[in-house]
């Protein structure tokens, strides 16, 4: 099933739950939306948000890909099954809360970015970090082994990767 845009302005509503088992795409989530629940959801679920303000996310067992987050403090959840976060590198930050939950789960940047290791504070369970065709700088530490990353699927871009001491595990490049 897909939805071209979830629009929620007239009933004005901030949560959106979504529940059964067959695959979902949403284009586009309106962005008064501020907390997605697919807990109960087996599906696949696709999704964009575009809420400029903090946003709270809980997927459930399908192998999400959620794109979107904002500049303030989200928390996301990923919870079981392959899942992907595409996030755009301003919208990565220390108080960004993102939990990659069961399976093996990606963060992909969606533009081109630097990213720092304390961007990596609060992050769990994510062992993928891929950025496409984006050029990146890219510095990993204690903060990002912490948050589980040990593949990082270089793109087309140009990329400049720091290992630093503090990212003593195993790294695939």
């Amino acid at each position: 099933s897909a939805l071209v845009a979830l629009v929620t302005a007239t009933v004005e509503t901030s949560a959106v739950t979504v529940t059964g088992d067959a695959d979902l795409t949403v284009s586009a989530i309106d962005a008064a939306v501020k907390t997605l629940t697919s807990t109960a959801f087996t599906g696949d679920l696709t999704a964009t948000l575009n809420s400029a303000t903090a946003v709270t996310v809980n997927t459930g067992a399908g192998a999400d890909a959620i794109t979107g987050g904002s500049t303030v403090a989200d928390s996301i959840n990923l919870g079981a099954g392959n899942d992907t976060l595409n996030i755009a590198h301003l919208n990565l930050t220390s108080v960004d809360t993102i939990a990659g939950g069961t399976g093996t789960d990606t963060l992909a940047m969606s533009n081109a970015s630097t990213v720092v290791d304390a961007d990596f504070t609060l992050v769990t369970a994510v062992e993928k970090l891929s950025y496409g065709t984006d050029n990146i700088t890219l510095t990993l530490g204690a903060a990002s082994l912490a948050a589980g990353i040990a593949t990082i699927t270089d793109g087309t871009g140009n990329s400049t990767i720091t290992v630093g001491a503090g990212h003593t595990g195993a790294l695939a490049i």
